[in-house]
């Protein structure tokens, strides 16, 4: 009897080991895969936001004055805050009276703008009979959020609404504005996609190494509004 129970212990002690063994191994080897992935991921410097302040009045600033000249358009604008440019992406179109023209539109609509030294290009290829539109931005020199450029064009305001969220990373001077519902949406290079109102937007920022290359950010915006009324 005492050589069985010497036996069982035996084995329960053997298994215990294996057991703490097993547990031991796949700890670390769960830690040094976390840390692998830690490791890949891009480290930025924490950006520290800026004040709201701004002498321009809603007469003169520039994403109040833009909203107001399409204040009829269900349409998106691509600014760029450092240079005070508009670019208007039309997937909707309306006639000379403000009103949408539905019927179909086979022709793609390009428009585009080249980068030069500092300043920004870009190129808008909208297709309106499917709705959506491809946006290519070239980044410039002066690509990053600057607070003191962007006071000179835009109101306490809309600073402070587009600064409503919290960015991990400085922002690019890009801004998304939907002129239906007054929306703005920053650009960051760790943003992947966001909705506003009616449009659904996908972002892909692309930062390239090579002497000859431009970083750049693409945009693929996309039309969907509600497919059922409100019962």
């Amino acid at each position: 009897m005492g050589d069985k129970l010497s036996k069982y212990n035996g084995i329960g002690r053997i298994c215990i080991w294996f057991f703490i063994l097993f547990a031991v191994g796949f700890i670390f080897g769960y830690g040094m895969s976390n840390r692998v992935s830690e490791k890949e991921e891009p480290s930025h410097e924490p950006w520290e936001e800026p004040d709201y302040f701004s002498n321009i009045v809603q007469e003169d600033c520039l994403i109040c004055k833009t909203r107001k000249l399409y204040s009829n358009e269900n349409n998106l604008g691509i600014l760029f805050l450092n240079e005070g440019t508009v670019n208007h992406v039309g997937i909707n179109k309306y006639d000379e009276f403000g009103k949408m023209i539905e019927k179909e539109d086979t022709y793609n609509q390009i428009s585009m703008a080249p980068a030069y030294g500092d300043n920004m290009g870009i190129r808008i290829t909208t297709n309106r009979d499917r709705g959506y539109a491809e946006i290519d931005i070239d980044l410039g020199d002066n690509a990053v959020f600057d607070i003191d450029m962007i006071r000179e064009y835009c109101c306490e305001d809309c600073i402070e609404k587009m600064l409503d969220e919290y960015f991990h990373v400085q922002p690019y001077d890009i801004l998304v504005l939907n002129y239906c519902t007054g929306d703005l949406q920053l650009i960051s290079s760790n943003l992947i996609s966001f909705t506003m109102g009616d449009y659904y937007v996908s972002c892909e920022p692309r930062t390239n190494k090579g002497e000859d290359e431009i970083a750049e950010v693409d945009l693929l915006i996309f039309f969907c509004p509600n497919r059922y009324d409100d019962v």
